[in-house]
């Protein structure tokens, strides 16, 4: 968290769609500075 004590990184209801298709529906995150955050999309990067 910063000095002031807000997050660094703060979402509120984020919604992402695909067309019809709901890939993210109303997140809400903090993130505070310091912390190491992932979130896995079953997704493969290769590096030759």
């Amino acid at each position: 968290m910063t000095e002031s004590g807000a997050p660094d990184i703060h979402l509120e209801e984020v919604t992402k769609r695909f067309g019809d298709t709901v890939a993210v529906d109303r997140l809400t995150l903090s993130i505070p500075r310091g912390s190491f955050f992932a979130m896995g999309a079953d997704q493969r990067v290769d590096l030759d």
